[in-house]
């Protein structure tokens, strides 16, 4: 009778155990699922990058008037920072089109409001924009 009772003790604890392992297992995997977004009047946790600082055009060594390149560039480049700041790209994005030379080219010709329609060369993203005439 004592060899019995140690019978059913011993699978009591195998089945509270397995029924703690079942239950107590999903909870501590799904708790690395959850994120906490802030909310928007909420701070974000971390600070956010700063925006690079915008790198002066290349000096005329005459210090004569402004190329037309030069003139492309800044404006190119005000229009990447437009999107930087709208939040439509981030800093590494702002990054690589500054290095391949790549202005956003908008939906409603030269309109930032009606969304990027994609990221072309400097000079033709102008064109497109109407912010240069085709030459």
């Amino acid at each position: 009778m004592n060899q019995l009772n140690q019978t059913q003790q011993s699978k009591r604890i195998k089945t509270l155990l397995t029924l703690s392992f079942l239950l107590v297992l999903p909870t501590l995997s799904s708790c690395s699922d959850f994120v906490d977004h802030p909310t928007p009047s909420e701070p974000a946790p971390h600070s956010e990058p700063t925006p690079p600082t915008e790198p002066s055009p290349t000096p005329n060594p005459a210090n004569g008037p402004e190329t037309d390149q030069q003139k492309n560039w800044r404006a190119c480049e005000a229009e990447r920072m437009w999107a930087f700041n709208s939040r439509l790209i981030d800093v590494s994005a702002l990054r690589l089109y500054q290095q391949r030379n790549l202005a956003p080219v908008f939906n409603d010709a030269g309109v930032r409001q009606s969304g990027v329609e994609g990221w072309y060369e400097c000079a033709r993203a102008l064109e497109m924009n109407g912010f240069t005439n085709a030459k």
